[in-house]
Formats: structure tokens, C-alpha cells, sequence
């Protein structure tokens, strides 16, 4: 698939707040995701309100669908034998490719706490 960041609409958008949603959903889902109750969409959701930086949420689904087969994440979400492992790495694979991107290289995260904090309210 295309390297580009960017959704369709090509509004410029700021990578490291990007690579922080994806990271705070990662963290979601390691802790919360099941197939029927909180599905990778939920994860991403929360995870992008919680955060509270501008960045578009097509923007965080762009990233989920160019890393799964079709495009289609609620297939890979409902797959068989899917874990909360497996719904993390694709947010982390997400995050890793956008923090790539970044020209001077990878921001340092938001600290756990505060992240972990934002993420339970």
C-alpha cells in the first residue's frame, strides 16, 4: 500500500498527535478490546477523544485499514482466534509507520500516567 499519511481530504495534519492516538489505543485495547463488546473502532474512538488534539478520526481509521487485508478492519477484528495482542500490534504497527514519517524522527510518548489517566475518565 501508498506510504502517504494523509486521508483523502489531505488536510495537513500533525504526526506525533497522530502517533499518540494510535498509542493511547493500543493501550485501550490491551486492557479493554473484545470482538463484540469493544471492537478495534471503540479502542480508536475513545483513545482519539480522550487525547483531546486535532487530529481527524479518518485520519486514525486510514491508518487501521492500509495495514489489513482490503482495508477491512472489522474483518480483521472478528477473525477467529483474534486477541487483544493482535489488536494492539495493529495500532502499534499504525503508530511505528506514522512515527517513520515523522522528518526528524520519532517524538518522545506522552507519559503513561497521564495518558492512562485521560484514557479512564
Amino acid at each position: 500500500m501508498s506510504a502517504r499519511i494523509l486521508h483523502p481530504s489531505e488536510e495537513p495534519l500533525r504526526l506525533g498527535a497522530l502517533a499518540t492516538v494510535l498509542d493511547g489505543a493500543r493501550m485501550l485495547a490491551l486492557r479493554s478490546w473484545h470482538p463484540d463488546r469493544y471492537d478495534v473502532y471503540h479502542c480508536a474512538q475513545r483513545a482519539w477523544r480522550a487525547q483531546n488534539i486535532p487530529v481527524p478520526y479518518s485520519a486514525i481509521i486510514y491508518q487501521l485499514r492500509r495495514l489489513v487485508e482490503s482495508g477491512n478492519v472489522l474483518a480483521f477484528n472478528d477473525a477467529q482466534g483474534r486477541s487483544r495482542e493482535d489488536i494492539a500490534g495493529l495500532y502499534a504497527a499504525a503508530r511505528d509507520h506514522v512515527l517513520s514519517q515523522r522528518p526528524s524522527g520519532p517524538v518522545p510518548p506522552a507519559p503513561a500516567a497521564a495518558l492512562d489517566a485521560r484514557l479512564s475518565a
